[in-house]
């Protein structure tokens, strides 16, 4: 195992993969982008972008067809999902990630998640280098956007950064959650081998890509959740540096939804 940080990246249609590896590319050792069966035109021609830009050859790219597309996922209920056990779904794909990592650490970035430089700068820089110990996984501060304006701020319920050699993946498919692997423990943000990390919030746009995945009003206001005004001239630098990829999926949205969705 070498020092250092692998990216870890699962995409199916993503129209924001572009932004999302172009914001950590400069700060890991290594990408492993895995597509699970891409069909939207746009991602397919980002992914091929990313790899033609790719000059430090860090990017090790794979199709992973997965048996489930999102959608469906997302909208089937709990018996559904347990029925799709011993399936190629999101738990077989991170299984794979860790076993083709070769870091001392790893930090999940999926396509609608986008960094800013100071963030990444301290995962680079003080992070990994302290980070403690006792410590296997490290959980990330986020801001969830639901438009290019308002935020819906958040502390992420799940890790982010992980210490390759302490970790493994179970639950049952198709979800994926990671383990402590001494201990056989899920791991969450309150157990013991958690590293809350103080850390500029990465900029999440879940919300915004998929509407149909989650409502606003599903959320419970707690002193973690608020709303928030947000400019424009805020956003993530990869995204400023380049509007093409906002621009495109403007259109795209209100092509299908319409501008109030």
């Amino acid at each position: 195992m070498r020092h250092g940080l692998t990216i870890q990246s699962m995409v199916r249609n993503e129209p924001f993969i572009y932004y999302a590896i172009k914001s950590v590319y400069d700060y890991a050792d290594a990408i492993l982008l895995y597509d699970t069966g891409s069909y939207d035109e746009h991602t397919l021609s980002d992914i091929q972008l990313l790899l033609k830009e790719d000059v430090d050859k860090k990017i090790r790219f794979k199709e992973v067809p997965m048996d489930m597309d999102e959608i469906i996922y997302s909208n089937q209920s709990m018996k559904d999902r347990i029925l799709h056990q011993g399936k190629i779904t999101k738990t077989v794909v991170r299984k794979q990630q860790i076993e083709d990592t070769d870091t001392d650490f790893f930090m999940i970035v999926d396509g609608d998640e986008v960094h800013y430089r100071d963030t990444m700068n301290n995962i680079k820089n003080d992070v990994i280098p302290n980070f403690p110990k006792n410590k296997i996984a490290g959980f990330i501060p986020l801001t969830w956007f639901y438009d290019l304006e308002n935020t819906f701020k958040f502390y992420s319920p799940m890790g982010r950064i992980f210490r390759t050699d302490k970790v493994k993946v179970g639950g049952f498919s198709p979800d994926e959650h990671h383990m402590n692997i001494d201990t056989n423990t899920f791991l969450t943000r309150r157990s013991n081998g958690s590293h809350r990390l103080k850390i500029k919030p990465y900029a999440h746009f879940m919300k915004y890509l998929k509407p149909w995945r989650h409502k606003v009003s599903e959320l419970r206001l707690t002193p973690e959740y608020g709303f928030a005004e947000f400019n424009y001239n805020d956003l993530p630098e990869v995204m400023l540096a380049n509007d093409y990829f906002i621009r495109r999926h403007e259109e795209i949205r209100e092509v299908n939804y319409g501008r109030n969705h």
